[in-house]
């Protein structure tokens, strides 16, 4: 075998002894790599509620990276003086990198399976409480609550309708419920009361109209049998005038009162100023269309707007995720742009460090004899650890240079 064949046998061994005592330097080494498998390859999630079991895998999974960031980044500076130490410098990386990357991919398939499931329960939630906001709505109406003002009142008592929506099921069944149902039994006795004593007041005014058209009768009989039905008629006539007006009003308030709590189901809001019910660009008026309309009319105004509000909803839901999102990008563009100025500033140092203990060595060598400078460099190959190669061309190599380090 001819020296020149040894000596590029030599340096390729050499940059190989280079790029591992680099590695070791660093702290990337075999023993650092098999520790993270040993501390972190077994680690799963128990379930998707798992929180402890999360927070540790993302402390492990921070862990593997520092190892793969800090490999990347020695073997990326390694690589840089030649095409031939590059791709050694490569090989390396792509090594590391790979086992690192099978604890951290499992790591973030973890991490991301809880992350989902997070979001899962929070949408979920979200859509409990509307489902039960509507439930709660409906039995207010129905007990005759009206909500003005973002408040449901019913008799004496009122409340805030977010603390109607965001109260649980136990303090909506215990506290605030009963209170509505209290006022709806007392409107309620109070209608009955009112009724009866209607009732009574008629059957006395009958009672004692008979007394006296049974003293008319005894007086001027047929004179007073005429009169009475002339009276009876009339009266009957005006109370049945009096009840289709009362009944005509109250279908009519009944009417009105249904149409605002539909509104307000959409999320419009009363505005006393305009006498309208008010959602961004899209207004009903209180004193026409609401009063005046009739029941097609009023359907086919609602078909008209509902969905021109849901757009309204959608655009302002867009216009607060797409501002979130822009807010995001910019913290993130902020971070990573602080991450390459501090990676850029320990590389400028660590270059300098570089080049100040090559020079201190070279300057030791020139004062130094040739046989000093010999001693070193056969000292230095020596040092050198002879590994066990698989393949007959690299065996032949190994073989070489252990005969050129025993002839020294």
């Amino acid at each position: 075998m001819s020296t020149e064949v040894i000596e590029v046998q030599a340096e390729e061994v050499g940059l190989i002894s280079t790029i591992n005592e680099k590695l070791v330097k660093a702290n990337v080494t075999d023993a650092v790599i098999a520790a993270l498998h040993g501390r972190f390859g077994s680690l799963r999630l128990k379930d998707l509620d798992d929180k402890e079991g999360y927070l540790e895998i993302k402390a492990a999974a921070k862990d593997c990276a520092k190892i793969r960031n800090l490999a990347k980044k020695v073997c990326t500076e390694g690589r840089e003086d030649a095409v031939k130490i590059q791709k050694l410098w490569v090989a390396k990386e792509k090594e590391v990198i790979k086992r690192v990357a099978e604890i951290e991919d499992v790591l973030d398939g973890e991490i991301e399976r809880f992350d989902k499931e997070v979001d899962r329960k929070k949408e979920e939630e979200k859509q409990r409480v509307e489902n039960a906001y509507m439930a709660r709505t409906q039995e207010l109406t129905k007990m005759g609550a009206v909500y003005v003002d973002s408040e449901f009142s019913l008799g004496n008592f009122s409340i805030e309708a977010n603390l109607v929506k965001e109260c649980s099921q136990s303090v909506w069944e215990a506290e605030m419920y009963p209170k509505f149902r209290e006022q709806y039994e007392i409107i309620e006795a109070e209608r009955i009361a009112a009724e009866k004593l209607r009732e009574e007041q008629e059957a006395e005014m009958k009672r004692k109209q008979a007394e006296f058209e049974q003293k008319q009768r005894e007086f001027e009989e047929q004179q007073a049998a005429f009169k009475k039905q002339q009276e009876e008629a009339e009266r009957l006539a005006n109370a049945e005038k009096l009840r289709l007006e009362n009944e005509a009003k109250q279908k009519e308030a009944v009417e009105i009162q249904r149409r605002c709590n539909q509104l307000s189901a959409m999320g419009m809001t009363f505005s006393g100023q305009h006498s309208a019910f008010i959602y961004e660009d899209v207004n009903v008026d209180n004193n026409t269309e609401i009063s005046l309309l009739n029941g097609e009319e009023w359907e086919a105004l609602v078909i008209k707007i509902a969905p021109i509000i849901e757009q309204r909803k959608q655009e302002a839901e867009q216009k607060r995720l797409a501002e979130m999102e822009k807010q995001k990008q910019a913290a993130a563009e902020f971070a990573a742009q602080k991450e390459r100025e501090r990676i850029a500033e320990e590389q400028t140092q660590s270059e300098i460090k570089r080049k100040q203990e090559e020079q201190r060595k070279a300057e030791e060598l020139a004062l130094s004899d040739d046989k000093t400078k010999y001693a070193s460099v056969v000292t230095y190959l020596k040092a050198v650890p002879i590994h066990e190669m698989k393949s007959n061309i690299y065996k032949g190599k190994m073989n070489a240079i252990q005969q050129l380090i025993n002839s020294l």
